[in-house]
């Protein structure tokens, strides 16, 4: 699938590189008053997108990975604290994408 700019890689297709299912996962939630009020809850559950690409890190990724792949800019450089899943899912995501990564 193309967007309508050959230079940008589409949000469908960076789901398919990461194999993540473009299904996401919900869990309904209810209580009494739900069912009294015919009312349906659901939570989209992000967490269970990637295994490493969790919860809405790959939206917040994308346009910074798009912006790397057709640029001449090959390294993408991100702040996160210790043991952090945000610098973790940037460089599986570099990785994957042959872009230079480092995360301080």
């Amino acid at each position: 699938m193309q967007s309508e700019n050959n230079n940008i890689l589409p949000l469908l297709q960076m789901t398919e590189l990461f194999a993540i299912n473009n299904a996401i996962p919900t869990t309904q939630l209810g209580n009494e008053l739900c069912r009294e009020k015919n009312i349906s809850l659901s939570i989209l559950r992000l967490d269970e997108v990637h295994p490493v690409i969790s919860g809405n890190k790959l939206f917040k990724l994308h346009y910074f990975l798009e912006d790397a792949i057709h640029s001449d800019h090959r390294q993408i450089i991100t702040f996160g604290g210790a043991y952090s899943n945000h610098l973790a899912a940037t460089a599986f995501a570099c990785n994957q994408l042959n872009i230079r990564s480092v995360g301080f």
